[in-house]
């Protein structure tokens, strides 16, 4: 430690590098990307992988604690340490905290180059693994405003966590009465509830809120509310197979609405305090937020202005 602190003076000394006082202590970079380039190129790729690893592996202790904030880094020091496992484990790390960011396209650039690279690892990584990345895009598209690649991409999850969307009106009818009578069955007979370990509640987790986000992009694409509200129970008969989370909760919520749309006032108000009762359990103000600007559309829907201002009052509390 000692020789490399009286070699990073001596190049502050000559302005090869400058302290970089926005980062951790100790911490350089070079004046110019130009004498960074050369320096790089001067060294042998084995030379190159072993400091991209000492430099990962050095990252991973200082920031075992909080690790989503450096991943995208962190991938960026595996990939080229060629290590394939560990880059994508970051990337994966990296696409989900951009989603929770707000940084989308961030997030569309980990997800894809994580699924380029799971295409050249031996053994292959998991559908399912896969699929939840495809969601990802699907979200990160969402919000960037490209509703046809959402579409694409959301769709593409569900055939591997789920089940293909039906394509036709006569199987989406089908479907729906199936998913009506099993959410009947759920609240006159109880909800016979997996057991999931952590894998299997994110591929449910994952499938819940992808049906949720094609309801709402079926929507917009003005499709028959068939379609929508098979989505809608769908998603929600997936949730409570797992158990109360924030995706059931989301869920939930969009379930209260429909209910609200079609005349069932008296369930409607079932699904919407069941949402925001669920949302507020789990902790996380970006899903109560959620909740409650979604139980505002259904109060103001039911003819209670008052009440539907008063929970998008409750939202805005939560994010702002």
């Amino acid at each position: 430690n000692q020789i490399i602190s009286e070699h990073l003076l001596n190049f502050v000394r000559q302005d090869i590098t400058i302290p970089d006082y926005s980062k951790v202590h100790g911490t350089y970079e070079f004046r110019h990307a130009l004498l960074r380039d050369v320096a790089y190129d001067q060294m042998s790729q084995i030379q190159r992988r072993s400091l991209h690893r000492a430099v990962a592996s050095w990252l991973e202790r200082e920031h075992q604690e909080r690790l989503a904030p450096v991943a995208s880094l962190l991938a960026g020091h595996w990939e080229r340490a060629q290590d394939n496992k560990r880059t994508i484990r970051f990337l994966e790390l990296a696409g989900e905290h951009a989603l929770r960011s707000g940084t989308f396209h961030e997030a569309e650039t980990n997800f894809q180059q994580a699924l380029v690279i799971a295409e050249k690892m031996v053994p292959p990584v998991g559908a399912e693994r896969c699929a939840r990345w495809q969601m990802g895009l699907g979200v990160a598209a969402y919000f960037l405003g490209n509703l046809v690649e959402s579409r694409r991409r959301l769709e593409a999850a569900l055939a591997v966590l789920d089940r293909r969307v039906p394509a036709t009106t006569a199987e989406t009818w089908r479907r729906l009465l199936l998913s009506t009578i099993t959410q009947a069955r759920h609240r006159l007979l109880g909800i016979r509830r997996l057991s999931p370990d952590d894998l299997q509640r994110q591929n449910l987790d994952a499938a819940t809120d992808c049906y949720r986000i094609l309801s709402q992009i079926y929507f917009l694409h003005g499709e028959p509310v068939v379609r929508l509200a098979y989505l809608t129970f769908r998603a929600v008969n997936l949730g409570e197979r797992g158990g109360d989370s924030v995706s059931l909760a989301r869920a939930l919520a969009n379930l209260g609405v429909l209910m609200s749309l079609t005349g069932f006032k008296k369930w409607s108000e079932w699904y919407g305090s069941q949402s925001v009762s669920m949302a507020e359990q789990q902790g996380q103000y970006a899903a109560s937020a959620y909740v409650r600007s979604i139980d505002a559309i259904r109060l103001a829907t039911n003819g209670r202005p008052v009440e539907a201002l008063q929970r998008s009052t409750e939202a805005l509390e939560r994010i702002v």
